[in-house]
């Protein structure tokens, strides 16, 4: 027993409902009004297959932060949805000044990280939560030096990572840093 049937909501906005085998209950499987996703829930017991949306776990929060420097382009310094922290990449720029920061390697590497800190704890969170990095350099003859700063802010658990050269990051920096990470518990 497969099947999908459409309808509208009163708001106009489509809406749908599922019919699956039982094994399928509690999975996500689509989405229901547009833009959320929607869990099977029920069985053959309940007779209920619909979709239902959890607002409490679709919904989207941007982060803004004065502690990091301002989005340069069309993009928010991270979102929060369903627990996780998304970050945009940060590069080492002075979120006083907005200029890039003087020194080479060493000091756009702890800018960066100072500036990923920042967003983080403005999400409700903080390294100690970072499940994954991805680390752009735009000449990996500095991973080293950027390695032994990266490492400072990681505990005895580091994130997954990933390490790429890139031929040019947004005005001439050496770096960037982006993460995924959870949003603290607050229990």
């Amino acid at each position: 027993m497969y099947g999908i049937r459409g309808g509208w909501t009163s708001r106009d906005e489509p809406k749908f409902s599922w019919a699956v085998g039982e094994r399928e209950a509690g999975r996500l499987c689509g989405t229901g009004p547009i833009g959320r996703l929607a869990v099977l829930t029920g069985g053959p017991t309940t007779g209920n297959w619909g979709g239902a949306v959890d607002e409490s776990t679709t919904a989207i929060r941007v982060i803004t932060t004065e502690s990091a420097p301002r989005a340069i382009g069309p993009y928010s310094q991270a979102i929060v949805a369903n627990g996780m922290i998304f970050t945009a990449g940060q590069i080492p720029l002075d979120p006083a000044t907005m200029k890039v920061v003087d020194g080479g390697i060493t000091a756009q590497a702890e800018q960066v990280m100072l500036n990923l800190g920042a967003v983080l704890a403005a999400a409700g969170s903080g390294f100690d939560r970072v499940v994954k990095t991805t680390c752009f350099l735009t000449d990996l003859a500095d991973f080293p030096i950027f390695n032994e700063i990266y490492g400072r802010s990681f505990g005895a658990a580091p994130p997954a990572r990933s390490t790429v050269q890139v031929a040019a990051l947004p005005l001439g920096v050496l770096v960037e840093v982006e993460c995924v990470a959870l949003v603290a518990d607050r229990s």
